[in-house]
């Protein structure tokens, strides 16, 4: 791991390598509390699938760098000194920036999604046949 990152951190520098390491460590937990939840474990077949994903990510991520320094700046930018204790002034002026918009966007359509899902989503995945089989074996009993 510290071969990589040092080989990472030579090609791309050290921040944004740490950026590539936090983003496939974060996918990779949220991948596997999927495959707990859904599978009762990380099969295989998930852990590959898993690995493809984390590799694209790296690549998006790799090939987007520029696009997301440039909208990093322009963040920083936008953001006004004078007043550093306004929250509201400084969301206003980073929604104004055209480049930041859809970022805004983005994020409220992730939130309202996540809150519909806790909200209005399916009922969880495990299902207790215990009580359907204690049913099943009490009736043929009598």
């Amino acid at each position: 791991t510290a071969y990589c990152f040092i080989i990472s951190s030579m090609l791309y520098g050290p921040v944004f390598t740490a950026f590539l390491i936090i983003s496939v460590l974060a996918l990779a937990h949220l991948a596997g509390n999927k495959g707990d939840y859904l599978l009762g474990g990380v099969m295989g077949d998930f852990l590959g699938g898993t690995i493809c994903i984390c590799e694209i990510l790296v690549l998006m991520l790799i090939v987007s760098k520029d696009a997301i320094v440039e909208t990093y700046r322009v963040a920083m930018g936008a953001v006004p000194g004078e007043d550093f204790f306004n929250p509201v002034q400084h969301m206003i002026a980073l929604y104004s920036e055209d480049r930041l918009r859809p970022l805004f966007h983005l994020i409220f359509l992730l939130a309202t999604v996540k809150i519909w899902c806790t909200c209005v989503g399916p009922p969880d995945m495990y299902y207790s046949g215990d009580e359907k089989d204690e049913k099943d074996n009490g009736e043929k009993e009598d």
